[in-house]
């Protein structure tokens, strides 16, 4: 009877490229991943806490010396699941999107410090249990406080703005801890669409650009 010689096969496997490990890494990321996403729609949804750093990078509009500020942001967040690697996030966040101003006519530096509640609604792609993107529309429905800081006053001047809206994009990175349990970095990046400024300069025009970074915790319920 014939015997096949399989040593050479096993030799030339041994001689593979270890590079094509990678790829197969990547689907057994994503295929965990698609477990997480089976076991959140099975009844499930998510808490999430979120706290970090905002910093701004507003685009003006014949305004001038307009320079980006860090602030903080924080709040929470419910999760439901829609798909198997599919889920919905609502967050309201205390979010500061502060900047600088520098005068064009010359003068002090003024920092503005602006807080709003912000509200993005998220449609979530679970692409493995490590990583997900994100994207939606946000509303900062009610501003919380702005003031003025210059040559050491401080002042209010929350009539000087006005509310914002616009698209937020971003990703998480993290790892699952316990069953119920995630840790991760959210990274989010709004797209404001709304003219802050209320003024009466019809040329003079503000959109905010914030970048956060937010330590997120997400404990998953049945």
């Amino acid at each position: 009877m014939y015997v096949c010689d399989i040593s050479p096969i096993i030799r030339e496997m041994k001689k593979m490229n270890k590079t094509l490990l990678l790829p197969i890494l990547i689907f057994a990321l994503m295929g965990s991943g698609f477990s997480l996403g089976e076991q959140r729609l099975n009844g499930g949804m998510g808490l999430n806490l979120l706290g970090g750093f905002s910093s701004t990078n507003h685009e003006q509009i014949a305004l001038g010396g307009v320079e980006s500020k860090m602030g903080l942001s924080f709040g929470f967040g419910l999760e439901f699941s829609v798909l198997p690697s599919v889920s919905v996030e609502i967050d309201i966040l205390n979010a500061q999107k502060n900047f600088e101003f520098l005068p064009s006519g010359g003068g002090a530096k003024e920092s503005y410090y602006l807080t709003y509640l912000e509200t993005p609604v998220l449609i979530k792609w679970l692409l493995s249990k490590n990583f997900n993107l994100k994207a939606g529309p946000y509303l900062s429905g009610l501003m919380i406080s702005a003031t003025k800081e210059s040559g050491g006053v401080t002042s209010p001047v929350k009539s000087e703005f006005k509310n914002d809206y616009g698209v937020t994009f971003g990703a998480w990175f993290g790892f699952q801890t316990k069953k119920n349990l995630l840790i991760g970095l959210d990274i989010r990046y709004d797209l404001g669409m709304s003219d802050i400024l209320n003024d009466s300069v019809a040329d003079n025009h503000l959109y905010t650009r914030t970048l956060m970074g937010l330590l997120n915790f997400t404990f998953l319920f049945k």
